[in-house]
């Protein structure tokens, strides 16, 4: 049924750049191929008031959202805040997530994660504009729509470096990339809330980029 499909549509469209290469290798022309990124109100994530309060910041709260499982496992990112200034929220439901609950009592960061399982989406931007910084692991290929909200909302990206790309996509520059390890995840956090002017290029540099691809492009 894909070969019949692919051989007869007379347009793929691909959620992602990194889709492209799967539709080429099965003999799909290019030219019937067209990426539409998710699309995301940039206007209700865009950020009204400086990210920084002008005390600077005394406890950097970082984002996550996602699924809670196995290649979207957030467990060196709750580690990584067991020695910092830090609070973590954690949007999210999956197989991992009472793992994750249990290993944040057992490290001792249970008073700084804060877990919550799901948010209508006409409410999630609220948690993104009380962020400093969105944080991820994402074992998949291209560009997920959480990371997209973080740009729309001016929050630097700090993510463990993709298996299957050189750089990330649509974010290739702009993202703080690690090794996804605790170190790697604990020295980026520490490295941003110590220079928030950094905090604020890069989020600047992401907003702008996002409006590229925006939901009326």
């Amino acid at each position: 049924m894909e070969e019949y499909t692919l051989k007869y549509a007379s347009k793929i469209i691909c959620a992602y750049k990194f889709i492209i290469s799967y539709l080429i290798s099965r003999g799909v022309n290019k030219d019937k191929i067209e990426v539409v990124y998710h699309r995301i109100n940039v206007n209700r994530f865009k950020r009204e008031s400086s990210i920084i309060a002008s005390g600077g910041i005394e406890t950097l709260k970082i984002l996550c959202v996602g699924r809670i499982f196995e290649r979207k496992n957030p467990e060196n990112i709750i580690r990584a805040i067991k020695n910092l200034k830090a609070k973590l929220t954690l949007i999210g439901n999956g197989a991992y997530l009472e793992k994750m609950i249990r290993l944040a009592k057992e490290i001792g960061v249970q008073d700084k994660v804060n877990f919550i399982k799901s948010v209508p989406n006409i409410k999630i931007d609220r948690y993104y504009k009380d962020a400093h910084v969105f944080a991820c692991v994402n074992d998949y290929g291209g560009v997920s729509k959480p990371i997209m909200e973080a740009m729309a909302s001016s929050l630097p990206i700090v993510m463990k470096r993709p298996i299957w790309e050189k750089s990330p996509e649509l974010i290739e520059d702009l993202a703080i990339v690690t090794d996804g390890s605790v170190r790697g995840f604990t020295e980026a956090f520490r490295d941003l809330s110590g220079h928030p002017e950094r905090i604020v290029r890069l989020g600047s540099l992401g907003f702008e980029k996002i409006k590229e691809v925006a939901g009326d492009i």
